[in-house]
């Protein structure tokens, strides 16, 4: 097999919003045009994205497990080049081998003690669907409980519990046995707990993918009671991220254009621009 000279492939790739729209998903590269994102990415470093003409940005992005260490962070990239000089075997499906298992053992070490095993995903959306499984596997019940406005991912289980229309409503039917409360109304959760029928409750403390949304400074966390006493409930404001981005201001002066303003979700990366 021939080596693959990716230097040289890059090089000769064109133009990279042509190709992504005929090849992949033409209505994200008219967004792209359309907001002013179509710009073509040459670089990373950590928090920085740079373009070809060598324009920092900051990337506010941080919803991704990556985002928390940065693009190509010297440190990974180490040990990624070290686990293949290794050899390691990898994916083994008859057997085990021994990076997952040191990998699950840090990783419980620094987790409550009740917490026992670790199972791997490739994403969020693979976690809560897997969450979904054990769920009703480990209390016999069927019902899953979200709130709305949640996001949770766009797999049909995942999607299932989703709180947002925008992104469920064409690909109905879902999943029966999903039911969402309000953040913050605690007396409707009570309600629904009360059936001893839900075997999963998936709660973002903070919502921000469709909307913006707080739990009220005024409630305090507790287990609902079954006498109905003690009860308390107190309203959620949640602001569109639409109706955000009509009051957000914008300034620019020379190289530095610096905006408060929430991206859109669909960027390839949330930007303030800064001097070079």
């Amino acid at each position: 097999m021939s080596a693959i000279d990716l230097k040289a492939l890059l090089a000769g790739a064109g133009n990279e919003h042509d190709r992504w729209a005929r090849t992949i998903n033409p209505q994200f590269v008219r967004v792209l045009h359309t907001i002013g994102f179509d710009r073509t990415w040459a670089r990373a470093d950590g928090q920085y994205l740079y373009d070809s003409d060598g324009t920092r940005y900051l990337d506010l992005l941080g919803g991704f497990g990556m985002y928390n260490v940065g693009r190509n962070n010297p440190r990974i990239r180490a040990a990624l080049i070290e686990s293949l000089e290794l050899e390691l075997p990898g994916a083994v499906q008859l057997g085990v081998t021994a990076l997952p298992g040191l990998l699950a053992e840090a990783l419980l070490a620094r987790t409550p003690a009740r917490l026992e095993r670790v199972l791997f995903t490739s994403s969020g959306t693979e976690a809560v669907e897997a969450a979904l499984k054990l769920g009703r596997a480990a209390t016999k019940r069927a019902r899953v409980l979200s709130l709305d406005h949640g996001f949770h991912g766009l797999t049909l289980g995942s999607l299932s519990a989703n709180g947002n229309s925008e992104f469920t409503s064409r690909f109905g039917p879902l999943l029966p046995g999903f039911d969402r409360v309000s953040l913050g109304d605690l007396d409707a959760l009570e309600h629904e707990l009360r059936s001893e029928d839900v075997a999963v409750f998936l709660v973002e403390p903070i919502q921000a993918r469709a909307s913006t949304c707080r739990p009220p400074a005024t409630s305090k966390a507790r287990r609902p009671s079954a006498a109905g006493t003690g009860r308390s409930s107190a309203s959620t404001r949640c602001r569109p991220v639409s109706a955000a981005r009509e009051r957000c201001s914008h300034s620019s002066t020379g190289v530095s254009n610096q905006t408060s303003c929430p991206s859109p979700s669909h960027s390839p990366a949330a930007t303030s621009r800064s001097a070079r």
